[in-house]
């Protein structure tokens, strides 16, 4: 990159050209001197103090920083304060392609995604890119997405160049809401090892339907729905409560169906009479419970009993 010029002619408070003057350049951030160089390229280095011709000249080249130029000659002395010296961008580097992460070099629309579409790539690892504050578009038959979607994936760096986290946004090319995910992903040894993808819950994802696999929650936090038999929601933990309201018209034992299934005999049911004859003792009596039903006994002041309307809750696991 070409480096930024200091050019000054030193004078004293008259206006009288100070020559061959000593000039001292020193960084104001840290009071250290300055590295100086005698041609735009920084190839080759200039004394730091230097001394100026008969003209009174002073000029060098330097990295872009604000410097503080100290010129005395004879007894004279001036000083500049807070010299900025400022890089060109038009006679910097560009970057050579989209992935380019050379120090010093300018980004060109889409460099890493940047302003810019990013296109599908496929059959490729997505645990191999790590590079800071890049993105890509993964498609079909790239390893480690989240699922088998196609998946925008961000990059996002950290302190320690090992420690990286990956954002993958689902991309459904035909309906907005037809793929809403979101998942993300860590590192700490610079991609040898990946945490597993964890899925962010929103309003778009946080009912819907629930599911596990090994007893790992993979689907929405909530679900719940209704049919015949009552209602019911599961919960992505594996609990499931189900609610009903019955009239049982058959004197003794009856068989009635839970609005969705249990995953054992282990569910506790509770009901309590919704009406009866005043002063009546209801008992209600589950001797078998499975499943994907129950079976119930009801009696009125202890005698087998033709009709009970009566509300029940059962609560136990879907998994």
């Amino acid at each position: 990159m070409a480096l930024p010029i200091f050019q000054r002619t030193v004078v004293n408070d008259a206006g009288d050209i100070i020559p061959s003057a000593q000039v001292e350049v020193r960084l104001e951030s840290s009071g250290a001197l300055a590295s100086l160089f005698s041609d735009r390229a920084g190839v080759t280095p200039l004394a730091n103090p230097f001394t100026t011709g008969a003209g009174g000249l002073a000029e060098f080249y330097a990295s872009p920083n604000e410097y503080k130029v100290t010129a005395t000659s004879a007894g004279d002395s001036i000083v500049w304060r807070y010299v900025v010296l400022e890089g060109t961008a038009a006679l910097s580097d560009v970057t050579t392609s989209a992935t380019d992460t050379t120090a010093g070099r300018l980004l060109k629309v889409g460099d890493f995604g940047i302003a810019g579409n990013v296109p599908i790539i496929n059959n490729v690892d997505v645990n191999d890119y790590i590079t800071p504050f890049s993105k890509k578009v993964f498609g079909s038959g790239c390893s480690n997405r989240p699922n088998e979607n196609v998946y925008l994936v961000e990059v996002h760096g950290s302190h320690d160049t090992n420690r990286v986290t990956q954002v993958a946004y689902s991309q459904e090319l035909t309906a907005i809401e037809s793929f809403n995910s979101i998942y993300f992903r860590r590192t700490v040894d610079g991609g040898t090892n990946w945490s597993d993808w964890r899925e962010l819950f929103h309003t778009g994802n946080i009912l819907g339907t629930v599911s596990q696999t090994a007893g790992v929650p993979t689907g929405a936090i909530i679900e719940s729905g209704s049919n015949g038999n009552g209602s019911y929601v599961k919960y992505a933990d594996g609990t499931l409560i189900c609610t009903a309201r019955n009239v049982q018209s058959i004197a003794g034992a009856e068989t009635f169906g839970f609005p969705t299934a249990f995953m054992d005999s282990s569910a506790s049911v509770v009901a309590s009479n919704s009406s009866s004859t005043s002063g009546s003792d209801i008992t209600i009596k589950f001797s078998s419970i499975g499943t994907a039903s129950y079976v119930s006994v009801l009696t009125v002041n202890g005698t087998l009993t033709a009709v009970v309307d009566y509300r029940l809750i059962a609560i136990g696991r879907w998994w």
